[in-house]
């Protein structure tokens, strides 16, 4: 059964009353988020400039179609995901298979690594409730980051979104960035905060890094971001019990259909 929320018209004091019962009664002592998509805009960074890419490929060898070379691009840089993670220097294998199999010029190459650069560059945006949600959940549990992504861009992350008044710098947790979130890391992340996994509820947007590898290892409360398309490389399906939000600011719902055993409905 997908578990979704049904919005009472409650005070912010009886919402906030409602979630510590939840908490309490869940044995809940900590939230972890994942960053990327959950709480800002990086996917859309990526979409961009692969598009770009493709677009120049496609200008200097016209003869293959636009979505021929989207499809070229796209299918190159998950490969590479596959093997080296999240890594900014996954630019280069992508460039150098480009090249070996295309024959591309120098400047061509050039272009093209400038254009996948930026988005290591470009200055990320806050999902919409993702600030009010953390502020909500933070009121009420101890929260944490945990992301896979290279230590110097998610700094550059945490300076960009300003999360430092969310939370300091060591509750980041930087899994293996030429890795995957897999359920050891998961686990080694929920050890690094001092918590066991079925005290702990994660937020995350994809199912292959966040849920179904915490779903694993037991932790019970798993809630899945819909917030647009999902990468391909991370689809897989979710457990029935998996908590379905569209924003962070939809977590301060799990307490009302709980306690008032309401039916659950789906947005």
């Amino acid at each position: 059964m997908q578990v979704e929320f049904q919005e009472l018209y409650l005070s912010p004091i009886e919402k906030e009353l409602r979630f510590n019962q939840w908490c309490q009664q869940n044995n809940i002592e900590l939230f972890l988020f994942d960053l990327d998509d959950t709480i800002c805009r990086t996917k859309e960074n990526f979409w961009e400039q692969l598009d770009k890419l493709a677009k120049l490929l496609h200008q200097n060898s016209p003869n293959t179609s636009i979505d021929e070379w989207k499809a070229i691009v796209n299918e190159t840089n998950n490969r590479f995901y596959q093997t080296e993670g999240v890594n900014p220097k996954r630019r280069f294998s992508v460039i150098t298979d480009l090249t070996n199999r295309f024959s591309l010029p120098e400047n061509i190459q050039q272009q093209s690594l400038n254009l996948l650069s930026q988005i290591y560059t470009t200055p990320l945006q806050w999902l919409p409730g993702a600030q009010d949600g953390l502020n909500f959940v933070r009121a009420h549990t101890p929260i944490g980051v945990v992301t896979h992504a290279n230590r110097g861009w998610t700094w550059q992350k945490y300076q960009w979104l300003g999360l430092a008044e969310y939370l300091p710098w060591d509750h980041v947790y930087v899994v293996n960035e030429n890795g995957q979130k897999t359920a050891e890391s998961w686990q080694q992340s929920i050890k690094y905060f001092g918590q066991e996994a079925k005290n702990c509820a994660i937020v995350g947007d994809s199912p292959k890094s966040d849920i179904n590898p915490t779903h694993t290892i037991g932790v019970k409360h798993r809630f899945f971001v819909h917030n647009g398309p999902i990468w391909t490389t991370q689809q897989q399906e979710v457990p029935s019990d998996t908590h379905h939000i569209n924003n962070l600011l939809e977590i301060s719902n799990i307490g009302l259909n709980s306690l008032a055993s309401l039916p659950a409905t789906r947005h």
